[in-house]
C-alpha cells in the first residue's frame, strides 16, 4: 500500500471513532450545548425530554457517519485483498450507510426542536383568521426555514456531511 492509501485508511479511522465518541456523548445528552447552543435550550430545559430527543437525533447522525467510515474501510479493504465477496458485501453495505446518513441529515432537518421564541418572531399570524390555519400556515413556514437552526448546529452538519462526501470522494479515486 502506498501512503496516500494508508493515510485514507488512517483519517477514516480516525473520524469513525471521533463519531462513535459524540454518538456516546449525545446519546446520553451531553456535549449537545455545545452544538445545538445555548440560544435554544436554557440549563433548565437541559433536564427535559425535548433535550434527550434532540441529542438522539444528533447521535443518529454522528452513528450514520461512523458507519459509513466502517463500511467504506471494509469495501476498500477487501478491494485490496481482492476478496470479491467481501467487497461486493461491502459495496453494497456502504450503499445503505450512505442512504442512512442522508435519510438520518433530513431527519434531524425535518425533526429539529424549533426555539418558541424565535417562532413567535418569524411567524405572523393574522389574529382574524379563527380557524387556527393561518397559524398551522406560519408554523410550517418556520420549520421550513434554515434559520431556525443555531449557527453551531448548521456548521457541525455541514462538516459531518462534508467529511462524509470527502471521503467517499478520497476513497473513491483510490
Amino acid at each position: 500500500m502506498d501512503a496516500t492509501i494508508t493515510a485514507a485508511f488512517v483519517i477514516a479511522v480516525i473520524l469513525a471513532i471521533i463519531a462513535l465518541i459524540f454518538t456516546a456523548q449525545f446519546a446520553r445528552g451531553e456535549w449537545l450545548l455545545f452544538v445545538v447552543g445555548r440560544d435554544v435550550f436554557t440549563d433548565d430545559e437541559t433536564k427535559l425530554e425535548g433535550f434527550r430527543k434532540t441529542g438522539k437525533r444528533m447521535a443518529l447522525i454522528t452513528a450514520a457517519f461512523a458507519l459509513l467510515m466502517i463500511t467504506i474501510i471494509w469495501y476498500k479493504g477487501a478491494e485490496i485483498a481482492g476478496n470479491g465477496m467481501l467487497q461486493t458485501a461491502g459495496l453494497y453495505a456502504n450503499n445503505i450507510m450512505f442512504l442512512l446518513f442522508i435519510v438520518a441529515l433530513i431527519a434531524f432537518y425535518a425533526m429539529q426542536r424549533i426555539d418558541k421564541n424565535k417562532e413567535a418572531k418569524l411567524a405572523k399570524v393574522d389574529r382574524s383568521d379563527v380557524s387556527g390555519e393561518s397559524a398551522r400556515m406560519a408554523r410550517r413556514m418556520q420549520k421550513a426555514r434554515v434559520d431556525s437552526f443555531p449557527t453551531a448546529t448548521l456548521i457541525f452538519l455541514i462538516v459531518v456531511a462534508v467529511a462524509a462526501f470527502g471521503m467517499g470522494m478520497l476513497f473513491g479515486n483510490l
